[in-house]
């Protein structure tokens, strides 16, 4: 699979580096997607005889043409080897409930390389019967060393029961005997699943299911879904969950590498969690993934339009980007959820070096979690909405946080006092002929600790007599001589701003201004030049 390009020069400039969030909102075209997809499925913006998948309100239709080289299979059942499934072309095949192109439940499947494209392939079962794996069900000791292809509008469907996987569903039957699969690579393009279910019944994602070991991921998951009206649903693209009491060796899944777009669920009275990501197991990162426009709808208890997890999750972006733009949860913003319980924190990790960025141009949720930002001085974390239900928020050693200036953080705590070198970067714009500074806000209700450094990013060159702008908020905070925030650099702006704890008059808790310190002629202060 080819090497992951970052989205400013995929969209030409629609960003300004990788290091920057977007001006505008995000549009997915039909160029992006064939840069996804290409060569083996295209897109284009009109109908051309190819299948229609909706993306933010728009149709985008796809075809997908077999290399001249591919021979058409029959269904694969019991041991095979990696020449029954070389350069094959496994279409419109039929399991029954089990695995529509392939069902292996056998000991002897071992090291197997799968190299072909499964288009169309299905499971349906029937009254309470569940279904299995739209185009693959394979069951522990088998050990799969590759599957790589593309993999088109396969599904599974039940009339009453539960659905595990509309294209692959992968189970391990003991510890001793783990479902393993090495890696995955291509594109999944509108697989689906759906079942007309019965309450308490369960759909287990549109795409992936993994009770087993997948050890990579490196794919593209395009306008997959998962549809009932009565069952509740995880995982629209990835679902990861272990096994009871087998945790290593089920629901473990060792990297994530990707773009998720206009994946979507629906149910009419079940929950719904996770419109491309879900996951109760173990992943181990998720790096240089962009998760645009996938939608969560269903009732009350439906969560994380994009991922939601109730284990430690590590997303980073190395020389790349990971941004979260269009995800929502019954139309409301939201990108992750995680969730945590009072005696067993989760930590949402974000981590962006090497020049990287993760934007989160949609809200952040849960319970009983930390987040924490790290990385390496390079790249940055960027929040430009909401961000709520944090314990606490934590910059690590050489991490960069920037705030938008729409962000609104919460926490309880803003707390890693241990750790050097920890910036906070804020966005201001100033209104001269007003007399207002916008930026973003964190509001804790506890307490603030560590030696933060602060960059001033100024979105204009305007100043005035006394401007200044509330960036942190803790008025029951208890350890002021714990903390403390020094402007170390100002950008875009000719006059000098500094960080003023109580700088309105509080006499009580830590609010922490920055403040233009030195105004004067913006002519004279521009010849000097900008910090």
């Amino acid at each position: 699979m080819k090497s992951k390009k970052t989205l400013a020069i995929l969209l030409s400039g629609t960003f300004l580096t990788t290091s920057a969030f977007a001006d505008e909102e995000f549009v997915v075209t039909s160029s992006y997607l064939n840069s996804l997809t290409s060569p083996k499925v295209t897109w284009s913006d009109t109908d051309n005889g190819g299948t229609a998948v909706n993306i933010n309100g728009q149709n985008f239709y796809y075809t997908y043409t077999a290399p001249e080289e591919y021979t058409t299979s029959a269904r694969v059942t019991g041991n095979f080897s990696s020449e029954d499934v070389y350069h094959k072309l496994f279409t419109d095949l039929s399991g029954n409930s089990q695995g529509g192109a392939i069902y292996s439940l056998a000991s002897g499947v071992s090291g197997v390389s799968i190299i072909s494209d499964f288009v169309n392939n299905s499971t349906s079962a029937t009254g309470s019967a569940t279904a299995y794996g739209g185009a693959i069900h394979v069951t522990g000791p088998a050990d799969i060393a590759e599957l790589t292809g593309a993999f088109v509008g396969n599904h599974s469907t039940a009339t009453a029961g539960n659905v595990v996987g509309g294209f692959i569903y992968s189970y391990s039957s003991s510890a001793a005997n783990a479902s393993t699969i090495d890696s995955i690579n291509g594109n999944f393009v509108n697989n689906w699943s759906q079942s007309s279910g019965a309450e308490g019944k369960f759909i287990h994602s549109g795409v992936i299911d993994n009770h087993g070991i997948i050890n990579n991921i490196d794919a593209n998951f395009i306008g997959n879904r998962a549809i009932s009206p009565l069952s509740n649903i995880t995982g629209t693209a990835i679902n990861n969950m272990p096994l009871s009491g087998q945790f290593d060796s089920s629901g473990v899944i060792g990297s994530i590498q990707g773009d998720f777009v206009g994946n979507s669920a629906q149910s009419d009275s079940g929950y719904v969690q996770g419109g491309a990501v879900f996951n109760t197991g173990a992943i181990g990162d998720i790096v240089n993934s962009n998760f645009l426009y996938n939608t969560v709808i269903g009732n009350g208890n439906s969560k994380g339009g994009a991922i939601y997890s109730s284990k430690n999750l590590n997303v980073s972006a190395d020389n790349g980007t990971s941004l979260f733009e269009g995800n929502t949860v019954n139309s409301e913003s939201n990108a992750i959820y995680m969730l945590g319980t009072a005696t067993g924190i989760v930590n949402l990790n974000l981590r962006a070096e090497n020049g990287g960025s993760i934007t989160f141009n949609d809200d952040v949720d849960g319970q009983y979690y930390y987040l924490n930002v790290l990385g390496d001085d390079s790249g940055e974390v960027v929040f430009n909405q909401k961000v709520s239900g944090a314990e606490n928020i934590a910059i690590g050693a050489n991490g960069v946080m920037r705030m938008g200036t729409e962000a609104d953080i919460n926490s309880r705590d803003f707390d890693w006092p241990l750790e050097e070198n920890q910036t906070l970067k804020v966005d201001i714009e100033v209104d001269k002929a007003n007399e207002t500074v916008k930026s973003g806000l964190i509001t804790l209700t506890g307490n603030v600790k560590g030696d933060y450094k602060v960059i001033v990013n100024s979105l204009n060159r305007d100043g005035y007599e006394g401007a200044n702008t509330m960036f942190l908020t803790a008025p029951d905070d208890e350890t002021a001589e714990d903390e403390n925030f020094t402007v170390s650099r100002v950008i875009g702006s000719p006059y000098e701003w500094g960080a003023f704890r109580n700088y309105g008059g509080e006499t009580d808790g830590s609010n922490w201004y920055l403040a233009l310190t030195k105004y004067e002629n913006p002519e004279v202060v521009a010849a000097i030049g900008l910090h």
